[in-house]
């Protein structure tokens, strides 16, 4: 069963799916099962008219879905739902050895390793073919949950940070009353642009150690240009 902080994240998951695969004929029915008042362990949100039920989960490792799996042989939710879908709400791996899968599902639903877990990029992929109507609605889906989330006290973290930040300062034994400048990083950036030409050095430096392997695997999934960012003094 789904623990309770990706409660928000299941209710969020229904609407996408409603706003990106309800256009296709898919999942018109789809309902979060949290919320049904039934025990429904291993699974998450089911559609019994297209006899297709989802697991929700951070859990991106082989042996999660091979849980999934037994989980639903063995409280026999083939029997309302034929086929499950795991979705990652993480990133999946790239591939899956799939090892003594088939001899669980056994033949009694489907699941297939290398269509039935999904992350985001797959439903990037089912919204980005959609007609425009349809996006705008899931963007005005996304703008609703958003909105409704807890804000975050900006101010209050500000104050609290700059008082610590104050009495860490004074047991420096460095601290001017009248002259607060932030230490460490945000004052080496400072310097950055205070003293560009004595500084040039460090901050081509600095750029040579940005990495942005992990964005660009993200770009590369969504069929993006991935980010190359160089310095050429020639």
């Amino acid at each position: 069963m789904l623990f309770s902080p990706l409660l928000s994240l299941v209710s969020l998951f229904v609407s996408l799916e409603y706003g990106a695969y309800a256009p296709t004929g898919d999942y018109t029915e789809l309902e979060n099962l949290n919320a049904c008042g039934e025990n429904y362990p291993g699974i998450d949100l089911g559609d019994e008219v297209a006899r297709v039920a989802f697991q929700i989960t951070s859990d991106a490792r082989s042996s999660k879905i091979k849980d999934a799996l037994e989980t639903f042989v063995r409280c026999e939710h083939y029997e309302q739902y034929g086929h499950l879908i795991v979705y990652i709400i993480t990133e999946k791996q790239r591939s899956y050895a799939g090892t003594g899968w088939d001899e669980i599902i056994g033949g009694k639903f489907a699941f297939s390793k290398d269509d039935d877990i999904r992350d985001f990029s797959d439903l990037l992929k089912v919204i980005r073919h959609l007609p425009i109507e349809k996006v705008q609605r899931v963007e005005a889906i996304l703008e609703q949950h958003f909105s409704e989330t807890q804000k975050v006290p900006v101010g209050e973290l500000i104050n609290n940070h700059l008082y610590r930040q104050l009495a860490r300062e004074k047991n420096s034994k460095k601290y001017i009353p009248d002259i607060f400048v932030e230490v460490a990083k945000v004052k080496d950036q400072a310097r950055f642009f205070a003293h560009p030409t004595l500084f040039f050095q460090k901050v081509l430096d600095e750029v040579a150690r940005l990495n942005f392997s992990d964005v660009n695997r993200i770009l590369r999934k969504l069929s993006l240009q991935p980010i190359q960012l160089g310095v050429n003094l020639k």
